[in-house]
């Protein structure tokens, strides 16, 4: 049957007429909470029309099959014996109780601070849950102390310093120290006027007045380490610039092997 709405009655003009339909609920696939022992779960349906509904799901038993577990005590609470549900953890016959062990506190040492690192005063915690009582507080740094650094007065055949500065607690340098070099021997009536160093032929290691393959032979050993006796150990300063070292080993053996060098 047909109803015609004359335009005269404007409230059925303007009126939405629903017609009866039957939920598809196939389109869109299913949502589902599952249930657990804390609370129940649901599986809820969408059907064609964006229209929803829901099956509930009943929570489900707890599970105390695992036996029973022994909460140990802590600082501020006690301990027990219990039954605990495997699936969400909820506990049950309680029994066995145990006090609460209390707090232990232990001394915190304090950090001694540095130049320019904070330090900490000593204070106190607990060792077994870290509960602070007396908390540490900070100590200023106590900034650098320089001291000199004392010259070192170069000899003939060492080097020296000159005078510069550091902090005598963590050796930072303020006024840097540079090497002064030796001054090498100087000679009056075969005596070196600073030292006393007898003067010797450079190269000529045995004092014998000879250069020779056996001041070579010496001065090549005492380059490799070895404990040798050496007349004149100032004579080993073969090219004369206050070092013995390997130029010195090089020019000898030129010298020995003819080459036109000069020694000292």
């Amino acid at each position: 049957n047909r109803i015609n709405i004359g335009e005269d009655n404007e409230d059925l003009t303007n009126a939405t007429i629903h017609y009866n339909h039957i939920h598809d609920y196939s389109l869109f696939a299913p949502i589902t909470e599952p249930a657990n022992c804390a609370k129940a779960g649901y599986i809820e349906y969408t059907c064609a029309f964006g229209e929803t509904h829901r099956e509930i799901l009943p929570a489900l038993p707890h599970d105390y099959t695992s036996g029973e577990k022994v909460v140990a005590p802590t600082c501020t609470e006690e301990g027990y014996t219990c039954t605990l549900c495997a699936q969400c953890g909820n506990v049950k016959d309680k029994h066995s109780f145990v006090p609460a062990a209390g707090h232990k506190m232990v001394l915190v040492p304090a950090v001694a601070p540095g130049c320019t690192n904070p330090g900490l005063t000593a204070g106190t915690q607990c060792e077994h849950c870290q509960l602070v009582g007396v908390a540490q507080r900070p100590v200023t740094p106590l900034g650098h102390n320089m001291v000199e650094s004392i010259a070192v007065k170069p000899t003939c055949t060492e080097p020296g310093l000159t005078a510069g500065s550091h902090c005598e607690r963590c050796q930072m340098v303020g006024i840097a120290q540079t090497e002064v070099p030796a001054t090498g021997h100087s000679f009056a009536d075969g005596v070196c006027t600073a030292c006393g160093e007898p003067e010797c032929t450079p190269g000529d290691l045995t004092s014998d007045g000879n250069i020779n393959s056996l001041d070579g032979l010496l001065l090549m050993r005492y380059l490799n380490g070895w404990d040798v006796n050496i007349a004149a150990e100032a004579a080993m300063d073969v090219n004369g610039d206050g070092n013995v070292n390997s130029l010195d080993g090089l020019m000898l053996m030129r010298y020995l092997n003819g080459w036109d060098v000069t020694l000292g």
